[in-house]
């Protein structure tokens, strides 16, 4: 093994609690640490209760996977009294460490100055051979994919797992949570701690509203109001509103605390293993709320195939999920980006420096731009004909009404900017303005119901 693989495998294993005992890595648990109650008694209770088991935490970057796994460890710790060992695999690395490597940095754990066996196999049996009986648990931070941990978890019953991943992953006997933004409420709370309550409730809300309610957009932004007195919230708040440059608001004084850096690292995964997919996932960029799959189908200008579109749209949907790069509503079956994964999806080829794909970037999103906006006006154009005909679909246009405004109106605005493009809207609504009838029809269906 090289120097410099020794080195970053150091890094992913550098002791934290024990003084150097490399038994005891376990990073601090955050202090400010807010929400996720029902994860936490979830885990929690399942360890106090003598149960030893594997659990997987999953989501996108920055919603705070690994600060949760240290703390639900560290509420379990006298469980633990052989081990609590963190170890961060670099699923985002150019060259994640294997599970040879880790378990070989295991076994080192116990055995600093043990020498192991080339072969696999024979690693494999130290490895468990070292676990075997001990009380420990082990939090492997930042998986890659199924291939790298399997291995890893074919110890003995008695050691307890964590695992932290960006991606939906297919092990067995695992419990997989999938974690979401926090609620509003969560994240006032949290700002609130960081700020030391310096800022008011009401511009506590913008911020976590602009921030998209992820942890560590909230984090840096506290920070940066707590550090930054020359700039008042008010002023940060009208920053934070310009979507072109929030995300150059939202950056700390380390990597680690770059928002769009963070974030950015998904969209290079996800070009250098599956550029066609990318580039799918940039067309979703022009969709300013969230979204059915009828709508992907359109700017995917997969319509014309019918027979086809339903079940790629939706294969492909559920890969990008499963990469936590699309959002899913399973009361509402709608889809959706991030607001802050948003920008990153639009430049996603710009994180892989001289990738073909890039130059072709701004005519793919003009496309997908057009398709959105022919689909949308189409849309509008049918509530519109229904509402004159005084046709019986009240509920059905409401509905469409309530959970489309936002996408009609920009599709609608960008065709009447796009007309030399021949998107014709002059007769929508009798050739009247859109909004000011779209909510005359709204209220007529209301009262017709």
């Amino acid at each position: 093994m090289s120097e410099e693989r020794q080195n970053q495998l150091h890094i992913a294993h550098t002791p934290i609690l024990g003084l150097g005992d490399r038994r005891f890595s376990l990073g601090r648990a955050a202090p400010d640490f807010t929400g996720r109650g029902v994860e936490i008694r979830q885990m929690v209770d399942r360890f106090q209760a003598g149960t030893v088991g594997t659990f997987l935490l999953w989501g996108m970057g920055g919603v705070g996977k690994t600060t949760l796994a240290q703390s639900v460890a560290h509420a379990v710790a006298d469980q633990f009294p052989d081990a609590l060992i963190e170890l961060n695999l670099q699923a985002m690395s150019d060259v994640p460490i294997s599970s040879s490597e880790a378990m070989a940095s295991i076994i080192h754990a116990f055995h600093p100055d043990e020498k192991l066996p080339d072969k696999k196999p024979e690693l494999r049996a130290r490895y468990r051979t070292v676990l075997y009986g001990k009380r420990a648990l082990i939090l492997f931070d930042n998986v890659k994919n199924e291939e790298q941990v399997q291995d890893l978890l074919a110890a003995a019953p008695t050691v307890g797992f964590i695992l932290t991943s960006r991606n939906a992953l297919a092990l067995s006997s695992v419990l997989s949570i999938s974690l979401d933004v926090l609620p509003s409420s969560d994240s006032i709370k949290f700002l609130a701690r960081i700020t030391s309550s310096e800022v008011n409730n009401r511009n506590l809300s913008a911020i976590a509203k602009l921030c998209g309610h992820l942890p560590l957009a909230l984090r840096v932004a506290g920070s940066n109001l707590t550090i930054r007195k020359s700039q008042s919230t008010s002023q940060y708040i009208e920053a934070l509103e310009v979507e072109n440059t929030r995300l150059e608001r939202l950056k700390g004084k380390t990597i680690t605390d770059d928002v769009k850096a963070v974030l950015s690292l998904s969209a290079r995964e996800l070009v250098h293993e599956n550029a066609r997919l990318a580039q799918r996932w940039q067309m979703l960029s022009v969709f300013p709320a969230d979204f059915d799959k009828f709508a992907v189908a359109a700017v995917w200008d997969l319509i014309s195939d019918s027979s086809r579109a339903s079940g790629t749209v939706e294969e492909e949907l559920t890969a990008l999920i499963d990469r936590s790069l699309v959002q899913y509503d399973t009361n509402t079956d709608r889809y959706s980006l991030h607001d802050l994964m948003r920008p990153i999806s639009r430049e996603v080829f710009e994180y892989v420096e001289g990738h073909p794909l890039q130059a072709d970037s701004a005519r793919c999103i003009a496309a997908a731009k057009r398709r959105f906006a022919i689909f949308y006006c189409n849309k509008a154009s049918e509530i519109s004909l229904h509402h004159n005909k005084n046709d019986s679909h009240i509920r059905q246009d409401l509905d469409n009404i309530a959970s489309e405004i936002t996408n009609i109106n920009h599709g609608q605005a960008w065709a009447n900017r796009s007309r030399h493009l021949g998107i014709c809207t002059t007769n929508l609504f009798g050739g009247r303005l859109y909004e000011k009838n779209i909510m005359t029809i709204r209220t007529t269906l209301i009262n017709g119901l």
